[in-house]
């Protein structure tokens, strides 16, 4: 299934990650849903580590009569550290907002 799980690991610190069927959605829904999680939770800004951009094997699909296949889904995850200080390797949450109007949806 496509969409998004996210958890909370402290006030400030949570596991997101997002499933796509297409390649390059999963890293701009991850910083969206990540974005909202920041704003969410009165905060501005996020960093992000244990970056990982993942393949998951997560539907059979049939293409003709007695074939069958597994198809990769791709998905970005990482932990996010929220806060209200800039620093130099954070996302400013409401500008990813403000410019990415993607649709995303919860697993």
């Amino acid at each position: 299934r496509v969409g998004y799980v996210d958890s909370k690991l402290t006030d400030t610190m949570y596991r997101v990650s997002y499933k796509d069927s297409s390649v390059g959605d999963p890293y701009k829904k991850f910083l969206m849903r990540s974005s909202q999680i920041t704003i969410d939770n009165g905060y501005k800004y996020f960093t992000t580590k244990d970056v990982g951009a993942l393949k998951e094997n997560a539907m059979m699909a049939s293409f003709a009569k007695n074939y069958a296949t597994d198809l990769a889904l791709p998905m970005y995850q990482a932990t996010i550290v929220i806060s209200n200080e800039k620093a130099p390797e954070s996302f400013d949450a409401a500008e990813i907002l403000k410019n990415n109007p993607i649709p995303i949806k919860k697993k």
